[in-house]
C-alpha cells in the first residue's frame, strides 16, 4: 500500500463505507466538512480511480516495508514500496546537447562546460515517476509534462519532446563513470528524488534517442506547439520527413526544435499543446501510410504529370506496384496533397490511466506480490472506521 502525501496539510473529511451482503466493500463515500471538498461516492468498479486520487486519501501507514523519507522536498505526491511520484513547478532549464550518440561523444565534450550546444528552455509543470529497488537505488525514471499542478484525475500527462526520452515518457537511463556517481545519493526518498532529477536534467543530452523530438512536429498543429512563432513553410522545410514512419530526428532538427523552444516564456509553455505519450509502448506503433484513405487519389497525377508516364501504362504500373512508393510519398508530402500527420497521433492519457499499471509493473519486476486493490481497500477501511 502506498503512503499518499497530501498537498493540503489539514484535510477535513470522513470515510464511510457500505458493505454488500457478501460482506465486501460495495461503495465508499467521502464526506468533506470543508467547502473545498465535496461528497464523492464510488462503486468498487470506480475504486481504481479513487485509489490514485491523493485528494481523497488519508495518510496510510499500512506498508509491506518502511521507506525512510529523509527531509522531503515539496511536491511529493506518493511514496510506495518501490516507487515515488513527485512534481516540479515550471522553470527554466539548461539543455546541454551534444549532437552525436553516446558511444561517439568525444572526451573533450564530456564536461558540461564543453557541451557543443546549450539551450535555455522554459518547461511547464513536470510529474516524475521513479522506480527504485530494495537497496534504494534508482533504476527507472519517467517524466511527464503537465499544464498545471496535479490537482485532478483529469490531468493529462504529456510527452516531453526532448532527446533521450522514449515516446512513453521513459528516460533512457544515463551511464555512470563509476560507483561514486551512483552512491552519492542518500538512501532515502529525498535521495531518490535528487537522483531522478539529476538523471533528467544534469546528465547531459546526446543524440541516442530522438523520436520524442519528432513528435513536436508530427503530433501538434503548427499554430499550437513549439513552432507556432515560425513560418509554417520554414518548419515544413525543416521537417520534410515529419510524416514518415521515422524513429530518429537529425541533429539539425533537434537544434531547430530547441532554438524555437527558447523563444517562449513560462506562461507560454504552461498554456501550450504538448505531444501525447504512446501508452504502454516505448515507441509509436507506425501505421503504413498506404492505408490512408486518400493515398491512391493522386497516383495518376503523380505518374502522368510528374513522371511523364503514358496514360495507357498507368493501370499496369499501379497494379504491379511498378513505381517508387517512397518517392510518391515524398511527392504527396512536398505538394501538400495529403496530411499524413494524423496517422502518428495518439490519444490523450490521463493520470489514472497510466499510474496503476506502472505500479503493478514494479511488483512484477521485483518479483513481489501483485498490487491488490481490494486488499488495500480493506486495509484502508480497517484504519479509518
Amino acid at each position: 500500500m502506498a503512503l499518499i502525501i497530501l498537498e493540503d496539510p489539514n484535510p477535513h473529511y470522513n470515510v464511510i463505507s457500505h458493505k454488500s451482503p457478501e460482506n465486501t466493500v460495495d461503495s465508499m463515500c467521502y464526506v468533506s466538512s470543508d467547502d473545498r471538498y465535496h461528497m464523492h461516492t464510488t462503486t468498487i468498479s470506480e475504486l481504481a480511480k479513487v485509489y490514485t486520487d491523493n485528494f481523497f486519501s488519508e495518510f496510510n501507514t499500512v506498508k509491506t516495508k518502511k521507506v525512510h523519507s529523509g527531509l522531503l522536498q515539496p511536491g511529493v505526491k506518493m511514496i510506495g514500496d518501490n516507487y515515488l511520484i513527485f512534481e516540479r513547478p515550471p522553470t527554466f532549464k539548461n539543455v546541454f546537447y551534444i549532437g552525436t550518440d553516446k558511444a561517439n561523444v568525444p572526451d573533450e565534450f564530456l564536461g558540461i562546460e564543453d557541451a557543443q550546444n546549450i539551450f535555455r528552455i522554459p518547461i511547464p509543470w513536470q510529474l516524475y515517476f521513479v522506480k527504485f529497488n530494495n537497496e534504494m537505488y534508482t533504476y527507472e525514471v519517467r517524466m511527464y509534462f503537465m499544464n498545471n499542478s496535479l490537482v485532478s484525475l483529469d490531468q493529462v500527462l504529456s510527452l516531453p519532446p526532448l532527446p533521450n526520452f522514449f515516446t512513453n515518457a521513459l528516460l533512457c537511463s544515463p551511464s555512470m563513470d563509476n560507483m561514486d556517481d551512483v552512491d552519492r545519493y542518500s538512501k532515502d526518498a529525498s535521495g531518490i528524488m535528487a537522483c531522478a532529477y539529476d538523471w533528467v536534467w544534469n546528465s547531459g543530452t546526446n543524440h541516442d534517442l530522438t523520436e520524442s523530438c519528432l513528435s513536436a512536429s508530427s503530433q501538434i498543429e503548427h499554430s499550437s506547439g513549439l513552432f507556432k512563432n515560425r513560418d509554417k513553410s520554414e518548419v515544413d522545410a525543416k521537417f520534410i520527413s515529419k510524416n514518415f514512419n521515422s524513429y530518429a530526428a537529425t541533429v539539425s532538427q533537434v537544434n531547430y526544435l530547441l532554438s524555437c523552444w527558447e523563444g517562449f516564456s513560462l506562461h507560454d509553455v504552461c498554456n501550450m499543446t504538448w505531444p501525447n505519450i504512446s501508452g504502454d509502448s516505448k515507441n509509436f506503433n507506425r501505421i503504413n501510410y498506404t492505408e490512408h484513405c486518400n493515398y491512391y487519389d493522386y497516383i495518376n497525377e503523380y505518374l502522368i504529370d510528374y513522371l511523364n508516364i503514358e496514360q495507357e501504362d498507368v493501370e499496369d504500373i499501379v497494379e504491379n506496384e511498378g513505381y517508387d512508393s517512397n518517392d510518391y510519398f515524398m511527392w504527396l508530402t512536398h505538394n501538400n496533397k495529403i496530411d499524413f500527420s494524423s496517422i502518428n497521433r495518439y490519444p490523450e492519457y490521463r493520470y489514472p490511466e497510466v499510474m496503476p499499471d506502472l505500479i503493478d509493473g514494479i511488483n512484477r519486476e521485483l518479483k513481489g506480490p501483485l498490487h491488490n486493490l481490494l486488499r488495500d481497500v480493506a486495509a484502508h477501511q480497517s484504519l479509518t472506521l
